[in-house]
């Protein structure tokens, strides 16, 4: 009997090594498989529909014309930028290069960014590379990157807040440009002085309404008010076709418009308590990740790209042995993406702050009394 105990802890090492090397092999796989994909579909004139409303507005920019069709009534058309307009001086690199060439160039950017950022996060190789091959197999991940949407980017500058949580410049930088970026994060800075990151949320804020002012000494006030008109016409959570939000999924069902407003009012109220929840009661990593799903989680209308933000509280739970948060991503990976209904994208993202409200619950009880959770919660 030790004889075989003794031969069973030597082949153990052995196993590890030999599954390790099967996942990496695997996401590697995936990801060149993902590779060749985009270059055939750019090979037959595939251009992504988002960056094209990013390019359009950076060229309209430089122009001096409108950034935004006031026109337009509701979202998800070819072109249309429905970003803040110090976005699109962020996006002014685009511009050195034709649209024919800086549309695949930035397809190929988002994947280097969705790496970056799952390499980034702080966990273990293993589970690094279980989530690069998670990546290569997300439908969210895919949808954004066929479209050369932001999310990569939003992931990234998440990923870097979470190691940063006690470093206030880059904390605050890296909010900040979320924000520019797209509103919503807007409610994580919002998070950092409920903190007491006042220093991070200043630099933000400050960040942020920098970038506000040069943008309007260019395009001029008028373009705020445009974006607000646009966005009030557009962004209907209930009639909104695609939308996986609360709202679109309960009125789908069969609900009144009135009672999927309603369900859409209580889901942001919700998100923000839960956002509160995760401050009072948790650690402050798991409080930011809540944030940065709750992010997501208010915008009127939420694509299924949206959802690659899950990426963020499932390498937090596989690092606290949560292995089961891995099935969080299968949900929606490609073999099955077409099968799932829409009503699992409200249930992934509610399933994923209550695991995180709880994990870091258990964590801070777990902390010596009077002890501080560590902020970066490195794994």
């Amino acid at each position: 009997m030790r004889l075989r105990a003794l031969r069973f802890r030597e082949m153990k090492p052995y196993n590890q090594r030999l599954g390790l090397a099967v996942l990496v092999a695997a996401a590697i796989v995936v990801q060149l498989t993902l590779a060749i994909r985009l270059v055939v579909a750019l090979g037959q004139g595939y251009l992504p529909h988002d960056f094209l409303a990013y390019d359009g507005a950076v060229r309209h920019l430089l122009a001096g014309q409108p950034l935004y069709d006031t026109t337009a009534t509701e979202t998800g058309g070819l072109g249309l930028f429905l970003y803040p307009p110090s976005f699109a001086l962020l996006m002014l690199p685009v511009a050195l290069l034709p649209t024919a060439i800086a549309a695949p160039a930035w397809m190929f950017v988002l994947i280097v960014v969705a790496l970056l950022a799952v390499w980034l996060m702080p966990v273990t190789r293993v589970i690094r590379w279980l989530l690069t091959l998670a990546l290569g197999l997300s439908w969210p991940f895919i949808d954004s990157l066929a479209q050369g949407q932001v999310g990569p980017w939003l992931l990234l500058l998440f990923v870097i807040g979470w190691r940063s949580l006690d470093r206030p410049r880059v904390l605050g930088v890296v909010l900040g440009l979320g924000t520019t970026i797209k509103i919503q994060p807007a409610i994580v800075i919002a998070w950092a002085a409920l903190t007491r990151r006042f220093r991070a949320a200043a630099i933000a804020v400050g960040l942020a309404g920098a970038l506000a002012l040069v943008a309007t000494a260019i395009v001029g006030p008028q373009a705020w008010a445009d974006l607000a008109a646009v966005l009030a016409k557009t962004n209907e959570p209930v009639l909104t076709r695609n939308s996986v939000g609360i709202a679109r999924v309960a009125y789908e069902l069969g609900a009144s418009p009135a009672v999927a407003y309603g369900l859409y009012a209580v889901s942001i109220v919700a998100a923000l308590v839960a956002v509160l929840a995760a401050i009072r009661w948790g650690s402050p990593t798991s409080s930011f990740i809540v944030a940065a799903i709750a992010s997501q989680m208010i915008s009127p209308v939420i694509w299924p790209h949206y959802a690659i933000v899950l990426f963020l509280p499932v390498a937090w739970l596989l690092a606290r042995s949560r292995w089961w948060a891995i099935l969080i991503l299968g949900a929606t990976s490609v073999p099955i993406s077409d099968a799932v209904p829409g009503l699992v994208y409200p249930v992934l993202f509610w399933l994923a702050v209550l695991a995180v409200i709880r994990g870091g619950m258990l964590q801070r009880a777990a902390a010596p009394a009077g002890a501080a959770t560590p902020a970066g919660d490195v794994a």
